[in-house]
């Protein structure tokens, strides 16, 4: 769920062999519909690879962001003081007085007194601003005609996105730099599938640039995992915030406290977190890169700040980290990817007790921008990432079916240049993924494919240039669509826009899918069968299950549908055993599957 690339250019030289010569090519890797672009002879800056750093941060107080602020701006800024190492109990009362006069409106003697606590021992490059906004700052106003901008925050590095199940909010943590502030981060929600964002609250007083953040709904919270530390040791800790679902406002863990530290090493490079929130929503799981390739894992029941650490055994990772939740999962609740440290992507399975290899794959090289993008969902494992094919930078994907053998295929073209991969298998809609294309137009496509079933077409989704620095990310919004989330290139500021999969077939000169079907399988079952279908046109969908006699047993769903590619599960445990009909209406026509149901 986050996407970030280091600010120093890695690129190792050792060249691995190739899987491809020993992995089979999935059958499902040629698209439904074919759809050509062409490159554009315009060469992106490499500048944009690296985001502006703040200019004189060192000179600048923790509180700076404070004294930028309007009159107007200072009201509506409720704060609150961190410390990242532990201070003096005469700081921390001090500290609190300095809150209570901010707060209270007494804003000038509030920044005297923030004078006197930075000198204090152990403050400078110690302390954090929050600042929880009383009424959330609204985004510019947007059309889906030209994607929706989601802050005014620009030099973003990092960003990340998740979608609460039970209320459909939409929540990005952005982490954005270059403004003589140091590093900072921003959390947006948004109340209606993305049309509008608004901030409602931003963390400052950096002294260094964090090297990574995420975040992900779980309960009745959205989470981010962020780096931090002291200036000797800058990204040594690894933190955690909670916002509430309901409105995005900042929230306590159960010991009271605005944040909680995971850990603490040397140096994180890279941090992931993730939930089973599609499934028993009880659970939050966080991993990390340590610098020099050990990785990290801990879980928590949310009840507690006590985190629960478990021994990874991973010594090689590099970078491009993800892990996600396996949705009805048989092995693996957790699917984890990374690039290592030979030139290969590397898939690992967490059962609940130990995480095995299952499978590495070589990529011949490694540059600082390359990614993975992992996922599951049923058994079916899938893990996007960047290859490196001697001539081009390609996207290619690996998958597992049901726990059998692994294939290989192409995301992208593979006739010129493409980057930064990012895919969801959530929301029962099949395998969605988002990729940055040829550096010339900087133009980003996606695509989707049932768990089993051929790709689309490339849709090209962005209104705006496209970085290929920093990833897109993609995640299921509700109602079967899937929003996107992408960063511009330095040259219109590095700022954020928003775009649904539905709006970007929409614009797209593509349609989606090309042809409906529909699939019942098992037919025979004792416990459960899945109905994958897709329609070409939205409208409404009528679902329902019909006994020989013509009865109805048991309606799985009417209503409206968008245009796209669906699967519902069907339990017959509680069915009594028989032949039975499965009627589908569509906007596309009407279908009937049959299924038996045993003892």
């Amino acid at each position: 769920m986050k996407r970030l690339f280091a600010f120093v250019t890695v690129f190792i030289c050792i060249f691995a062999l190739s899987a491809s010569a020993i992995t089979p090519v999935d059958p499902w890797s040629s698209p439904q519909v074919t759809n050509s672009y062409s490159n554009n002879p315009i060469t992106e800056d490499l500048s944009d690879m690296k985001v502006a750093r703040a200019i004189g941060v060192e000179n600048n107080p923790f509180y700076y962001i404070l004294e930028t602020l309007t009159f107007e701006e200072r009201k509506n800024a409720h704060i609150d003081i961190e410390f990242m190492l532990p201070v003096s109990k005469s700081i921390e009362i001090f500290a609190n007085e300095i809150e209570n006069k901010w707060n209270s409106g007494y804003f000038d003697e509030a920044l005297e007194l923030f004078a006197e606590l930075n000198e204090m021992e152990g403050v400078k490059g110690n302390a954090l601003i929050g600042i929880s906004w009383r009424t959330p700052i609204p985004a510019p106003t947007s059309d889906w005609g030209i994607d929706v901008q989601i802050s005014t925050r620009d030099s973003v590095f990092v960003l990340a996105m998740d979608h609460h199940n039970s209320n459909d909010n939409l929540f990005a943590v952005l982490g954005f730099t270059g403004d003589g502030m140091g590093s900072r981060l921003s959390i947006n929600i948004s109340t209606n599938g993305g049309a509008t964002w608004s901030e409602t609250y931003t963390l400052g007083g950096y002294a260094f640039v964090m090297n990574d953040l995420d975040g992900c709904c779980v309960g009745n919270n959205f989470y981010i995992a962020y780096t931090g530390g002291a200036p000797a040791n800058p990204n040594a800790m690894a933190w955690l915030k909670c916002f509430k679902a309901t409105n995005g406002q900042q929230d306590t863990f159960p010991n009271g406290s605005y944040s909680f530290k995971v850990l603490e090493v040397t140096e994180i490079t890279d941090v992931e977190i993730s939930s089973n929130h599609d499934q028993y929503n009880n659970r939050l799981y966080f991993s990390c890169i340590e610098a020099g390739g050990i990785t990290h894992f801990f879980w928590n029941d949310l009840t507690t700040v006590t985190w629960t650490g478990l021994a990874m055994n991973i010594t090689d990772a590099l970078q491009g980290y993800d892990m996600n939740w396996n949705l009805y999962f048989t092995n693996y609740a957790l699917i984890i990817s990374y690039i290592n440290d030979a030139n290969q992507v590397k898939i690992y399975g967490w059962d609940g007790t130990t995480f095995d290899n299952l499978y590495t794959y070589g990529i011949n090289s490694t540059y600082y921008y390359y990614t993975t993008s992992c996922g599951g969902h049923d058994d079916t494992l899938f893990c996007a990432f960047n290859y490196y094919g001697t001539t081009y930078h390609l996207v290619q994907y690996l998958i597992q079916y049901g726990g059998g053998s692994w294939y290989y295929g192409p995301v992208s073209t593979t006739t010129e240049n493409n980057y930064n991969p990012d895919a969801t298998l959530r929301g029962a809609g099949g395998i969605h993924c988002v990729y940055r294309g040829p550096m010339g137009p900087c133009d980003a496509y996606y695509r989707w494919r049932p768990y089993s079933g051929g790709w689309s077409t490339h849709y090209l989704f962005n209104e705006h240039t496209a970085t290929a620095y920093v990833r897109p990310e993609i995640e299921y919004v509700g109602s079967g669509a899937y929003g996107i989330l992408y960063r511009t290139t330095i040259g219109p500021g590095a700022i954020c826009y928003f775009d649904r999969s539905d709006a970007a077939v929409a614009e797209s000169p593509a349609k989606t899918p090309a042809t409906s079907f529909v699939k019942l399988y098992p037919n025979i079952t004792k416990g459960k069968a899945h109905l994958s279908y897709a329609i070409t046109k939205p409208g409404n969908v009528r679902l329902e299950l019909f006994d020989v006699t013509g009865r109805l047993v048991k309606t799985l769903f009417n209503g409206y549908r968008r245009a796209g590619d669906y699967r519902t599960e069907v339990n017959a445990s509680s069915i009594t055993p028989g032949v039975y009909f499965m009627k589908i209406n569509t906007p596309d026509g009407g279908f009937t599957e049959r299924l038996t149901i045993l003892k």
